[in-house]
């Protein structure tokens, strides 16, 4: 008979539980490894904004226990995971009360406000060696998983508003192209947008958001730099979320960290870029 491993314990720590990220980890952690659960939690604001539901109501429900602090959750759990993803200027102090106990840590998405935040929050894992990492559930699509051809430029097209989701634009992008990303320039106004990550080496990428529920899901354009080579067009589906929690899980489990600190810390910096340059459409912005 198969030995059983121990249940390792998950601890999350968010600025209010009972929203989409906190609501759905907890099922696919159990579906792709019973092993790991979720355990404990603790939450900065006691009622979630998006539906009501209390942190007591959300322990209650998905069979974490309450902690009274943060520091309780890391002591208590063998792995954390800061949540946060739509109040990551949360996330710096959060950091400094989760890194000290020193176990392995995800952060969510998005993982800072700006790079400066980005490089602290790195900088404070490497002091108390945290293995850490924070990403987009979109870099880890099927589609996404084996390419490794160089690209001359690559375009990034679906729906979604700069405030929310540029994150999964610029993402891909730096997936397939890499971070060594120069600037960034709005080539439109409006709620369309169409911005243009420069590279350093004279390559382009380029993220297309359309502010429409009607338009398409993630669809992405690779350019082989060989010439001789036929543009890619890939559609983006699947359960990509579920790959994004097993690279979480196989972290947890000794693997090493599965995304650069650089290509994160770049992410944010196209990002606080992008904002900028949408005010001024045409003007190139250095990231």
């Amino acid at each position: 008979m198969a030995e059983m491993k121990a249940t390792r314990k998950i601890g999350f720590i968010d600025y209010y539980l009972s929203e989409w990220h906190a609501n759905n980890y907890p099922a696919w952690i159990r579906e792709l490894d019973p092993s790991f659960e979720v355990a404990y939690a603790w939450a900065e604001v006691e009622v979630s904004p998006v539906d009501g539901v209390t942190t007591d109501e959300w322990c209650a429900k998905f069979g974490a226990a309450r902690c009274a602090t943060i520091e309780e959750v890391c002591e208590k759990a063998d792995f954390l995971i800061v949540l946060s993803p739509d109040n990551p200027e949360r996330h710096l102090d959060y950091a400094k009360r989760v890194f000290p106990c020193g176990k392995p840590c995800y952060m969510d998405k998005t993982f800072a406000p700006d790079a400066k935040t980005a490089k602290e929050i790195f900088a404070l894992a490497e002091r108390y060696g945290v293995k850490l990492f924070s990403s987009s559930a979109l870099r880890f699509a099927d589609e996404l998983r084996e390419w490794q051809e160089p690209l001359r430029s690559v375009t990034v097209s679906g729906a979604g508003r700069l405030d929310n989701y540029l994150i999964h634009f610029v993402e891909i992008a730096v997936r397939l192209m890499g971070a060594d990303v120069r600037s960034v320039m709005a080539l439109s106004g409006g709620r369309n947008t169409v911005l243009a990550m420069k590279y350093r080496d004279g390559r382009v990428a380029n993220l297309c958001l359309y502010d429409s529920r009607h338009a398409p899901g993630f669809e992405v354009s690779p350019e082989s730099a060989d010439p001789a080579k036929r543009l890619d067009y890939i559609r983006i589906g699947g359960d990509f979320f579920k790959r994004l929690i097993a690279a979480i899980l196989s972290m947890f489990d000794g693997a090493e960290v599965p995304v650069k600190s650089e290509e994160t810390v770049t992410v944010i910096g196209v990002m606080e870029a992008a904002r900028r340059a949408a005010a001024s459409p045409w003007v190139e912005v250095e990231v």
